[in-house]
């Protein structure tokens, strides 16, 4: 049998079709929007496919009609498995199962019966959903099931006077479900107690001193296990454990972290650290600081902190720097005086940071990464010691001196030979004695700051001196007149370096070092190796003097290594 289509007519949003018999399938020209409602005279589009996941199904008939019966058709999903979404007949998703959400608009949105989405982890406005079961609602075998909350109703209604934060997002999500008995691997022992299926939890049945895990699949506390399922052995098949009570009492405070409308450096008890590094507000995270003692299940706290990257400022977290050049620039020696970093390790508090700068400690924090405590700081590049801030810059203070200056001096001058350790080299050409100077033995630079120090050695002026035990010092050989005084420059050009220690050392690919005079660029640093300057400073005690980072790099590079130049 089928249909010809003698004549539609639309009347508002109902489109009406006549139809008559004929013996062809029923055929509709176009395709239907969803909802779309229509007059079907015989009533034969029942089933009939109207759109993509979309067929027509019969809302209203009437019998009355002089015709073979007139119905309303409305274009609706296919069947129960299908959401209307958006004009958009949308498969619902299995339960546990994870939705891309390209601006986190479908958190709350139902993804099958008595289900919604809810934020599984968010990068910047991107989320990734997790559909779980819908409030008051739990999973069973065939779904989630509406609860009965009679045993404990107290619990639940501690939090919900006076909450006006949306609840769509009541509890945290968990993971897809696992077997009962199986075991899995936990990098940082972080599953226990942990739901893994229908009334079952992690259990730690092996820990490693390095920090990880296996984890086994077992039941919890409230069941036992039959035909290799986990029953619950009270009557209530909603019946919760005292960590769902304890989560019940926080979802509140859960919901107002989530909500992002912490304030800063506010602290929270969280049960088994779930919230860790979620943001509680703009530019801010959740960082774990502590255990709650004598507390098993919740034993967490937590406190709102700025984010890695930014810095607390009139009572808001402030970005700490923009561009990663500028960074990488600062590490290296060349910050704005007041600049700030973060610094991950907390390993740059006195380094040098610029021409008479350091950097000083305004910030520190311990982040708990599970079993591992690592330091946080905040660090900022400020005057060094004896320097005072001028026209955005650092000059020595009037009548100060340095304290390398005075090692010798305070002690009527240093024996011949004697070495210093000079950090920012200030001491190059600087008197220690009768006719004697410090000269540079050598020089390198620490942590890849760009910290230059040196070891100094006190020695005669140069060659037309020799030591003399006579005066303490140092004396001239001949009644040659020699000049008094010797430039910096004359003490780089003699045996400022010990080149044979350099150029007779074996480096690794990659090694920095500081080179006083650049006079290391493109001697060989290994076989098929050489330096290359990657950067360049002047001298701290005089700024004519130019210094060198040398990088020792292959020749020719190949797999593996460094190839032979032919």
């Amino acid at each position: 049998m089928s249909l010809i289509i003698n004549q539609i007519m639309r009347l508002g949003s109902i489109i009406l079709v006549i139809l008559q018999y004929s013996t062809v399938d029923v055929f509709h020209i176009g395709v239907f929007k969803l909802g779309q409602i229509f007059e079907d005279f015989g009533c034969l589009s029942t089933n009939v496919m109207c759109g993509t996941n979309m067929v027509f199904y019969k809302i209203e008939e009437d019998d009355t009609s002089q015709l073979s019966g007139k119905c309303l058709q409305r274009c609706s999903c296919l069947d129960t498995k299908y959401l209307e979404i958006n004009g958009k007949c949308v498969q619902k998703e299995l339960l546990y199962e994870l939705v891309n959400d390209s601006e986190c608009r479908l958190v709350g949105s139902s993804c099958g019966e008595n289900m919604v989405l809810q934020i599984f982890s968010k990068f910047n406005e991107s989320c990734v959903d997790i559909c779980v079961c819908a409030k008051n609602f739990m999973e069973n075998d065939i779904g989630c099931v509406q609860c009965d909350w009679d045993e404990d109703n107290h619990d639940d209604n501690d939090g919900d006077n006076n909450d006006n934060i949306s609840s769509t997002t009541t509890s945290y999500p968990s993971m897809p479900p696992y077997r009962l008995g199986q075991r899995v691997f936990d990098a940082v022992c972080s599953l226990r107690d942990q739901s893994c299926g229908n009334n079952m939890i992690f259990e730690t049945i092996r820990y490693s001193k390095h920090a990880f895990c296996t984890q086994k699949c077992v039941c919890d506390r409230n069941s036992e296990e039959k035909n290799g399922e986990c029953v619950i052995t009270n009557n209530s098949e909603c019946a919760k454990n005292r960590k769902k009570t304890l989560e019940n009492r926080n979802k509140v405070e859960i919901r107002y972290i989530r909500a992002g409308k912490s304030r800063l450096n506010e602290i929270f008890h969280e049960i088994e650290c779930m919230l860790e590094r979620h943001s509680c507000g703009p530019n801010m995270e959740l960082v774990a600081i502590g255990l709650s003692p004598g507390n098993k299940d919740s034993k967490c706290i937590m406190q709102c902190q700025c984010a890695y990257g930014f810095i607390e400022a009139n009572g808001r977290c402030s970005k700490i720097i923009k561009n990663i050049d500028k960074r990488i620039n600062c590490m290296r020696g060349k910050c704005i005086l007041n600049e700030v970093v973060q610094d991950v390790s907390c390993s740059l508090k006195g380094q040098f940071c610029g021409r008479n700068m350091r950097f000083v400690l305004i910030k520190q924090s311990v982040v708990r990464q599970h079993y591992i405590s690592i330091g946080n700081c905040v660090v900022q590049c400020k005057c060094d010691k004896e320097y005072i801030e001028r026209n955005g810059k650092c000059i020595r203070e009037q009548g100060k001196t340095t304290k390398t200056k005075n090692i010798c001096l305070l002690e009527n001058g240093c024996e011949t030979g004697m070495t210093v350790h000079d950090e920012g080299c200030h001491l190059t050409g600087k008197k220690c004695g009768n006719n004697m100077i410090f000269k540079v033995v050598n020089s390198t630079v620490r942590n890849e700051t760009y910290s230059i120090y040196c070891t100094q050695r006190c020695s005669c002026i140069n060659s037309n001196f020799i030591y003399s035990e006579r005066n303490s010092g140092c004396e001239q050989q001949s009644t040659t007149v020699s000049s008094p005084t010797t430039t910096s420059h004359n003490i780089i050009t003699v045996g400022m370096h010990d080149f044979e220690m350099y150029i007779g050392k074996e480096y690794n690919i990659g090694e920095e070092i500081s080179d006083l005079g650049c006079r290391l660029r493109n001697r060989l640093c290994g076989i098929n190796k050489k330096f290359i300057v990657v950067g360049e400073y002047a001298a701290e005690h005089d700024p004519t003097i130019r210094g060198c980072i040398e990088r020792c790099s292959c020749i020719m590079a190949g797999p593996g290594g460094c190839m032979q130049n032919f």
